[in-house]
């Protein structure tokens, strides 16, 4: 199981660090994630477009496909509230730099979205806000 394989070679979260810390290996991974969620929003819009317009639209794939793009934004919620907790203060400044993230987030909380948008930019403004005002932890030496 890669679960395993992961917790062998990562021994606490603080040998993550050196790989993120002060490198472009945050950046980009925002960059990935927001791009990742842009594609998966592309997709749903296609999806609800097709439903509206195509009769012979197959409802049981588009459950599987909205059931797999909604499990992606959960994740990516998710490994944005690691690095809220993981990097504090660090992962808000590199939030904030890439402006797009803003953006997209304040968009997301609109009250004319959808629910799971507005909910997914709630899990994250809320993670931001407790977890990454404050220092990380000191990385191990």
């Amino acid at each position: 199981p890669r679960g395993s394989l992961l917790a062998a070679r990562v021994e606490s979260p603080a040998e993550c660090y050196p790989t993120l810390r002060g490198t472009p290996a945050l950046p980009a991974l925002l960059g990935g994630l927001l791009d990742a969620l842009r594609a998966a929003q592309q997709r749903r819009a296609v999806r609800l477009a097709a439903a509206a317009v195509d009769a012979d639209f197959d409802r049981d794939q588009a459950d599987d496909d909205a059931a797999a793009d909604d499990e992606l934004a959960y994740n990516i919620a998710e490994v944005l509230g690691s690095l809220a907790r993981t990097h504090g203060l660090e992962a808000l400044d590199a939030l904030v730099a890439h402006a797009a993230w803003l953006d997209k987030l304040a968009d997301m909380a609109n009250p004319n979205c959808l629910e799971t948008d507005r909910k997914f930019a709630a899990y994250v403004i809320v993670d931001l806000f407790e977890f990454a005002t404050t220092l990380p932890p000191p990385a191990d030496p």
